[in-house]
């Protein structure tokens, strides 16, 4: 992230991991905070007993103290078959 404090203004991005006993999932991120309100959208690949899936994200935040609207969704691809 770079972040102008001024203005709340700047890119984002980043990577994560989720891992369970099952399996795990393996994602990046990306987005812009724009006078503290964020747009942020996501992708995440499957492995272990989640082999074949990709789940899509986004998450929404209008400003400084309004709440996040996350929503996203699960696919096959196949890969796992």
């Amino acid at each position: 992230m770079i972040l102008d404090m001024n203005t709340g203004l700047g890119p984002l991005w980043g990577t994560f991991e989720i891992v369970n006993a099952q399996g795990s999932w393996l994602g990046h991120w990306v987005g812009h905070l724009d006078n503290w309100a964020n747009s942020i959208h996501g992708v995440a690949h499957s492995s272990g007993a989640y082999e074949g899936l990709v789940g899509y994200w986004t998450l929404n935040r209008p400003g400084p103290w309004a709440c996040f609207d996350v929503s996203g969704y699960i696919v096959e691809t196949g890969a796992g078959e």
